[in-house]
């Protein structure tokens, strides 16, 4: 949580400690299929798996990571599904 309240998602390693799976597993099934499938992806980067909670409540969110770090991706997936 941030100093406002808001659940945060600029942060690569949060998706990390939270377990990846269980946001993984928030998104649509045919969409899991497909990222892995489809995508060849064992699964997503911590970035986007920190974005999927707050994204799917309607939440603003912010997404920091590098260059080529998955960032629309991150943004894509949870609207998707």
């Amino acid at each position: 949580m941030s100093t406002t309240g808001r659940p945060k998602c600029d942060s690569a390693a949060q998706g990390a400690e939270r377990g990846g799976s269980s946001e993984f597993e928030q998104l649509h099934p045919s969409l899991q299929y497909h990222v892995v499938n489809t995508l060849g992806w064992s699964t997503l980067r911590p970035t986007q798996l920190a974005a999927i909670p707050p994204i799917h409540a309607g939440e603003h969110c912010l997404l920091l990571a590098p260059t080529a770090g998955g960032k629309t991706e991150a943004a894509a997936i949870p609207i998707l599904s």
